[in-house]
């Protein structure tokens, strides 16, 4: 009996110190709590509040987060992992497998991994490819890796970084990737790993296209675009696609737009790869949208300078000169709404005549 109290004891005193315990999460400190592993639940919709870096030797890394994915969700559920996220590590499994209470001690040292030494609760996930090819090994590396701070915030490791994840407990169903004007936008930086990206309602839109924009910067050996399409079969191995949706191995610093058939994919899962490891520089932009068809009317400029209107007869700074092709969306009178793709997206009215030959 005594042994049995004594036992109590100090599983109380280790709780009341741990639950003590405070990190620092996006400047907001967060209390670590032991959670149960039988209550504890990790599926549903997470959002991405903090990342950091460490080296191989376990010690912290002066690499600055660009905070570009900061408040993008993470959709965690039976059917698959998605993460909203540009950074280095795979954004998408389907069918993943979890494993609670994994046992996990960290090889590598530096003060960076002591805040986990804590017996946190530590989830492992396999994508079911992963595992069908590694789970019989004897210590079998997971996919990915998840730390429980409390019920509301769990950190996934991956790639000599960690990102924190807090729980959004009301969900709208309108999370996702950052939209500008009605498009998805995607950062692209100099990693190699392709981002995979998941077509909404793929039977309702077989019939329909999806439109890209895509804006390179960069300061490459060799700068690429490449555009894939995983199959079924693929998905659930978890392995490499082998379906080329569009290939561009010269690129220059020129805004490229185009066109994929919905029709043509083999699943709702497309893949983007720029740049290589020789590459450094900004974020290359890469925007999406799903449109019903491809027809849009193109006109040219054919004086030296037009000047660009926010509505008609109210100008701007902004202007355009000979020879620039503008996307038409519609005419008014004497005046196109028009589209132009430049380093950036640039929307407003110009004079009908300032199109035509004279």
């Amino acid at each position: 009996m005594e042994i049995k109290y004594l036992f109590i004891f100090f599983f109380f005193i280790s709780t009341q110190t741990f639950s003590q315990k405070e990190i620092l999460v996006g400047g907001k400190k967060i209390q670590m709590e032991l959670v149960d592993s039988n209550k504890f639940d990790i599926k549903g919709v997470w959002k991405i509040v903090d990342q950091k870096y460490f080296y191989d030797d376990g010690e912290i890394s002066d690499n600055k987060w660009d905070s570009l994915d900061k408040g993008n969700p993470v959709f965690i559920s039976d059917s698959m992992i998605y993460a909203c996220t540009h950074t280095l590590f795979s954004n998408f499994a389907a069918n993943p497998f979890f494993k609670y209470d994994y046992f996990y001690s960290f090889s590598e040292g530096g003060d960076f991994f002591n805040q986990f030494s804590d017996s946190v609760l530590h989830i492992a996930i396999w994508a079911k490819g992963d595992w069908e090819k590694f789970g019989k090994n004897i210590d079998p590396v997971s996919t990915y890796d998840a730390y429980v701070l409390n019920n509301n915030y769990i950190v996934i490791s991956s790639n000599n970084s960690f990102r924190y994840l807090e729980r959004i407990t009301k969900p709208t169903g309108d999370e996702g990737w950052k939209k500008i004007n009605d498009y998805t936008a995607i950062y692209l930086n100099d990693f190699i790993d392709d981002i995979r990206l998941l077509v909404p309602n793929l039977k309702m839109n077989r019939d329909k296209f999806i439109e890209y924009i895509f804006f390179p910067k960069f300061k490459c050996n060799d700068p690429k675009l490449v555009l894939k399409n995983l199959s079924y079969d693929e998905l659930k191995k978890n392995s490499e696609p082998r379906s080329v949706l569009y290939k561009n191995l010269n690129l220059t610093n020129k805004t490229l737009k185009g066109y994929l058939s919905i029709d043509k994919l083999q699943s709702d899962v497309f893949t983007i790869n720029q740049g290589s490891e020789f590459c450094k520089g900004s974020y290359a932009k890469f925007l999406w949208r799903i449109v019903s068809d491809t027809t849009t009317l193109s006109k040219t400029i054919q004086i030296e300078k037009s000047t660009i209107y926010t509505s008609p007869n109210i100008p701007t700074k902004m202007y355009l000169v000979k020879f620039d092709e503008v996307e038409v969306i519609a005419e008014k009178d004497n005046w196109l709404h028009i589209k132009y793709y430049g380093k950036k997206i640039v929307e407003g009215w110009i004079r009908k005549k300032d199109t035509e030959f004279h």
